[in-house]
This record gives C-alpha cells, sequence and structure tokens, in this order.
C-alpha cells in the first residue's frame, strides 16, 4: 500500500512539473547579413548572406553563397556554397559543417572537436573519407576575424598565431597587419592585410576592411585573374540580377606589342605594381630575378638572370616536403588550389563581425 502511494504521489508530482514547468527558450534567429561580391571593374559574380541563431545549446551560424560563372560557348556554372558553424555558449567551438555544389559535382566537410583532436570527414563523388588531426594550444578556427574588434594596433602592429583550415584539413600560419600605418581612411575605415602560410611557403593574401569597430565589411583578394571583392550590402543590391561572370576573358587582355619567338632565349623584363595593398613575395629562381625600384617591382627574365635556388640539404629537404594539405588529402589541395571552400572567413566569436565564410570561397592561392 505505501509502495503504491509512493509511486502515486511521485506520478502526480510530475505530471505538476510538466504542467508547471516554463517551455524550453524558442531559437532566436538574428537578421540576414548580405553581401556583394564583384570584380574590381564592377562585374557582379555573386552574393552572399549570414544568418546567425541563438539557441540554448549555443549559437549557429549560417553562412550561404552562390557564385554565377560562364566561358564563352559554355553554359553557365553555379557554384553554391552552405556552411553551419555551432559553438556552445561560452562561444567555443563544436562543429562545423560545408556543403559545395558545382553543377553535378558535390562536396560536403564535416570537422568536429572530440578531445584534442579534431575529426574530418570529406565526402565527394561518392568516396567517403575520415581523418583526425592533433590540435594544437590556442588553435584558433576563425581565421582571426575574434581578434579584430579588440585588437591594438599600436602596441601590438602584428597579429600571428594558428589556425585551422577546413579546406586543407591542416593548421595553418596566419599574419594580420595593418596598411597604411593604420590610418583609418576618408570613411573611418581601416585596411589590413591578412596572409596565411603552409610552414613557411605564402599559400594566400587578402585585404580586409574594418569599420571602426573593428567589423569586417569587405574583403579583397586576388581570384580569377582579378581582384574579388565581397562587400557588405542590403538584400537589394546583393540579389539585384546580373549576367555571369566570364573568368577567363576578364582576366586577358590584348598585348600593346608582340613579343617574338627570339625573346624567349634572350632578356625579358617586367615592371608592374601590386594594388589594394596587397602584396607579396615574388619568387626568385636561377631563370627570375626580383627586385623593388622606384615603387614597382622590376622582374628579369632570362637563362641566367637569377640568383638560383639554394642547394644545401636542408633547402633541399624543405622543397621535396609534401605541404600539409597533400598529406592530409590531395582532394583537398585541389579544392584549395581550385578556389574550393577556404579558409577563411568564419567568425567563431561574434557571428556578426565578419563576412560569411562562404562568400569568395578561398583567399586567393598563389
Amino acid at each position: 500500500m505505501r509502495t503504491r502511494m509512493r509511486l502515486w504521489l511521485a506520478a502526480s508530482a510530475s505530471v505538476l512539473m510538466a504542467q508547471t514547468a516554463a517551455p524550453a527558450p524558442a531559437p532566436q534567429p538574428g537578421p540576414i547579413l548580405w553581401y556583394t561580391i564583384a570584380a574590381d571593374t564592377g562585374a557582379r559574380v555573386g552574393h552572399a548572406t549570414r544568418q546567425t541563431i541563438e539557441t540554448p545549446q549555443g549559437r549557429q551560424v549560417i553562412d550561404a553563397s552562390e557564385i554565377r560563372l560562364r566561358e564563352e560557348g559554355d553554359p553557365e556554372q553555379r557554384i553554391v556554397q552552405r556552411s553551419v558553424t555551432r559553438l556552445d555558449p561560452s562561444g567555443r567551438i563544436l562543429a562545423m559543417t560545408d556543403e559545395s555544389q558545382m553543377g553535378l559535382i558535390r562536396s560536403s566537410v564535416e570537422l568536429r572537436i572530440v578531445g584534442d583532436m579534431v575529426e574530418i570527414t570529406r565526402e565527394a563523388d561518392g568516396d567517403r573519407r575520415t581523418t583526425r588531426v592533433p590540435l594544437t594550444p590556442g588553435i584558433r578556427f576563425d581565421g582571426g576575424e575574434g581578434l579584430l574588434p579588440g585588437w591594438d594596433m599600436r602596441a601590438t602592429p602584428r597579429l600571428e598565431f594558428s589556425n585551422f583550415n577546413i579546406a586543407a584539413m591542416a593548421p595553418e600560419r596566419v599574419v594580420i597587419v595593418p596598411l597604411n600605418g593604420g590610418a583609418p581612411n576618408a570613411d573611418g575605415r581601416i585596411s589590413v592585410l591578412r596572409t596565411r602560410y603552409d610552414g613557411a611557403d605564402l599559400r594566400a593574401v587578402a585585404r580586409l576592411e574594418l569599420d571602426p569597430r573593428g567589423r569586417i565589411v569587405a574583403i579583397t583578394q586576388p581570384m580569377f585573374g582579378t581582384h574579388i571583392t565581397t562587400r557588405l550590402a542590403d538584400r537589394a543590391a546583393a540579389m539585384q540580377s546580373f549576367r555571369p561572370y566570364q573568368p577567363m576573358q576578364n582576366a586577358m587582355m590584348r598585348a600593346p606589342y608582340r613579343v617574338p619567338n627570339e625573346s624567349i632565349f634572350g632578356h625579358i623584363r617586367y615592371r608592374f605594381s601590386f594594388r589594394d595593398g596587397v602584396e607579396f613575395p615574388l619568387p626568385q629562381t636561377g631563370e627570375q630575378r626580383v627586385r623593388t625600384e622606384a615603387g614597382q617591382v622590376v622582374v628579369d627574365i632570362c637563362q641566367a638572370c637569377g640568383p638560383g635556388l639554394p642547394t644545401d640539404a636542408a633547402s633541399l629537404a624543405e622543397a621535396r616536403r609534401p605541404t600539409l594539405a597533400a598529406k592530409r588529402s590531395s582532394t583537398a589541395e585541389s579544392n584549395r588550389r581550385a578556389g574550393g571552400a577556404d579558409a577563411d572567413l568564419r567568425d567563431a566569436e561574434d557571428g556578426n563581425a565578419a563576412l560569411p565564410r562562404g562568400a569568395a570561397h578561398a583567399e586567393g592561392r598563389l
């Protein structure tokens, strides 16, 4: 009898608690941020969006982008990408998923944090592969966006840190420095240069434009033979109709003069300047010498123009070393070379402080 009474009381209490308990908070979707993607000529390439959703379990950041391309005589190609980043209530990353499609070709990458390891599953063309990579203390997953709002450029003129590149499925070294001494432009915005390295090898470069609060409002990067800029806009501007972008036609220009075949075995000199502050060192070989002269980069090419490559044992070993991406997955390396899902534009600290990760797919690979 007592046992039945206890069971009845427990059941009654459960029903009462179910009736009086407050419902779980519903997810709170934030506003959708819209971005235009355009070449330096103003020709449109595509658009991107970002939305942050607050949930009791943490935050979700959803990025999406669409790029439209077409070459002469070919049908239009649409590159569609969607990524989701999940963070716990403290802002620590839990998982990322990245899906992309170009025509009938689909691929996906899923990343999960498992203790001090990151587990990455990549699926493409019906092939599914999973690998685990150890995480170093303090490694970031946001390309440094979370550091920018509180960055004191005078006290720390150079940011350098380790970042995990989901496209390469490997850690990378990232360096961010201010341009023009950190002086703001007429709109109060500051430009900084972000470079990405695999060891000592430069892999990508981009110019970021920050508003007075340190949030990225534009990013310019070399791509498709030109500079592609992803810029914060409104929905009307982002969704404005445009013709598919033609990469080859826009990248090529008519030579001002004809270079005879004999010059291949002679001495050729090029002079050019970097644009928009996107600068990087050019390689020197036995045939190519590079120097700076009067604000221009001068490249001399002939059979014996360059200083040559080092031949010591350490340099040869470094030259033969496979890249981290190649060791992780040749497919991922091919994707990064083609400008696939890079790097970079995810912000794990502030969902509204960075451009969407898939906005321009990759900071231009060198």
